[in-house]
C-alpha cells in the first residue's frame, strides 16, 4: 500500500516517536488481525498498515525520517 514511503517528511522527535509507538500500538491492539475484520476490506488494509506503521516508528531513530 504505501510501504515505499518515507515514515514522514521531517525529522521525528524523540517525544513523536514514543507518542506514536503509545498510540500505534493501542490501535495495533484493537485491531488484531486483518483476518479478524476480511484482508480485503478497509479494516482490514488499515490492520496491516497500522501494524506496518509501528514497526517503521519503532525501528527509526529520533531525528530520523
Amino acid at each position: 500500500m504505501f510501504k515505499d514511503l518515507p515514515l514522514c517528511e521531517s525529522n521525528l522527535s524523540a517525544s513523536h516517536k514514543d507518542r506514536l509507538e503509545l498510540m500505534l500500538g493501542a490501535l495495533n491492539y484493537f485491531l488484531n488481525t486483518p483476518g479478524d475484520w476480511g484482508y480485503e476490506t478497509k479494516l482490514g488494509v488499515l490492520c496491516t498498515a497500522v501494524k506496518q506503521a509501528l514497526s517503521d516508528v519503532k525501528q527509526a531513530q529520533s531525528g530520523e525520517v
